[in-house]
């Protein structure tokens, strides 16, 4: 199981790090005196492919975080929220005898030069509850992994959830100009819970997350029409900069603050729900067959199934190594314009079982410096080297007979980079492709 989490979070992370030399057996440079060796090129494999319901991603420990509601014409209505944890930033102290509340602001900034996907001109609704029950940081969470909240809310917020303005909010007794990102005044009745906390329970941060147990951000369902809303990132860091850190203030006595931070990775998380809606993408997810154009979405969305049926036949009864294995992965056209730009990265994986549809890793992901799956946007394509996967499957099935091919799949990475985008694949023969160079002993 600990392996299975490890795993899931290489996934998650669109990014590696290689502790081995790159393992390929015979490089091409190699090959000016063939000997018994026949040097060949094949790229006219069968490929098949449909589009699978996510099965489970990370939702914790993440980078950024995802609000949000949307329709996406192409795949249907997706919804992201937030769970974070609630810690005073100065254990301990307690207000002056005689002080009077006067509000609490939760700010959460945006990234720095931070994408949204979806249309930025759509008002949202965003409404603040108490969390039920704290984010516990020693747990890995996944979409499964719900986290409850109270019915009562205790903010609110309507209006653009994209916007590069700097503001500014009241500091001490003058202005502190604050980076762009989602102010929303908390009720008068929390800021009170937080102005009479007993001073016991903000001696640590546990027990102070005990008592308020953490906020819950959530978008309202409005029921969008197609090409409406959007999803933005929001940053949780906890910086340093008074500009920039993501916090409740608690403003008291006209001039005076205390301010309360926010989870962060392991003490907060993403709750996400996807209803797919597009004919095209449902009929796929309920109904057996391979298709033309497959789907890939993030947040708990569907990731793309291929597999290579008749990859075997490379062998026959002669042993191969392959040089170079490269799958190219078309993108359908004019499926990404401004309000829905391809993700800047894919995975390409496998199912963790024969009975499980979890992504699981492959080994070019860690082992391979040239796994690729970057978009290159004069090809409208990502790239893959999975030369190490495939000739694991290949040894397999040569020396002892065993089909070890579960399939590959194509999704959407959790984190690195946090996206709320979707791509739409051409599977047609000839767009997407695998090309195989490989060396075939001649006796």
């Amino acid at each position: 199981m600990k392996y299975y989490s490890i795993a899931l979070a290489l996934l998650g992370a669109g990014a590696w790090s290689s502790c081995n030399k790159y393992k390929d057996s015979i490089s091409l440079k190699e090959q000016e005196n063939l000997g018994d060796y026949t040097l060949k090129r094949t790229d006219t494999f069968t490929l098949q492919a449909t589009s699978w319901a996510e099965d489970s991603i990370p939702v914790s420990n993440l980078t950024y975080y995802l609000l949000g509601s949307m329709n996406d014409p192409e795949t249907g209505q997706s919804f992201a929220s937030i769970a974070t944890n609630l810690y005073p930033t100065q254990p301990g102290k307690t207000f002056p005898s005689g002080s009077k509340m006067d509000s609490a602001i939760l700010f959460i900034p945006y990234p720095p030069g931070s994408n949204f996907y979806g249309n930025p001109g759509t008002p949202q609704a965003v409404n603040v509850y108490q969390l039920r029950q704290m984010v516990d940081e020693n747990k890995y969470y996944y979409n499964t992994d719900k986290i409850s909240y109270n019915s009562e809310k205790i903010g609110s917020y309507y209006g653009l959830l994209k916007s590069s303005r700097f503001d500014s909010m009241r500091y001490n007794s003058g202005k502190l100009l604050m980076y762009p990102g989602l102010r929303i005044r908390l009720s008068d009745a929390f800021a009170t819970t937080l102005f009479n906390a007993p001073s016991s329970v903000t001696q640590t941060r546990a027990a102070f997350a005990a008592y308020i147990k953490g906020l819950a951000l959530v978008p309202e369902d409005r029921d969008f029409q197609p090409e409406q809303g959007g999803v933005a990132l929001l940053d949780l860091n906890p910086s340093g900069l008074a500009g920039v850190k993501p916090r409740v203030i608690l403003y008291y006595d006209d001039t005076s603050q205390l301010e309360y931070e926010v989870g962060y990775q392991k003490t907060a998380a993403n709750q996400f729900e996807f209803r797919p809606e597009a004919a095209a993408l449902t009929r796929q997810l309920n109904t057996a067959g391979w298709w033309p154009y497959t789907y890939a979405q993030s947040m708990t969305g569907s990731k793309t199934y291929l597999r290579i049926p008749w990859l075997f036949n490379l062998v026959n009864d002669k042993t191969i190594v392959i040089n170079k294995a490269e799958l190219f992965v078309q993108l359908r056209d004019q499926t990404a314009h401004a309000f829905y730009p391809p993700p800047t990265r894919i995975n390409l994986g496998q199912p963790i079982s024969a009975s499980r549809k979890r992504s699981n890793l492959i080994r070019d992901f860690t082992e391979n410096p040239a796994y690729g799956g970057t978009y290159n946007s004069s090809l409208n394509a990502y790239k893959f080297n999975i030369t190490l996967h495939l000739q694991e499957l290949i040894n397999q099935y040569f020396r002892f007979g065993n089909n070890k091919d579960l399939g590959m799949l194509l999704f959407v990475p959790s984190d690195s980079p946090v996206s709320g985008s979707r791509a739409i694949f051409d599977m047609r023969p000839g767009k997407t492709k695998l090309v195989i160079t490989y060396t075939k002993l001649n006796n």
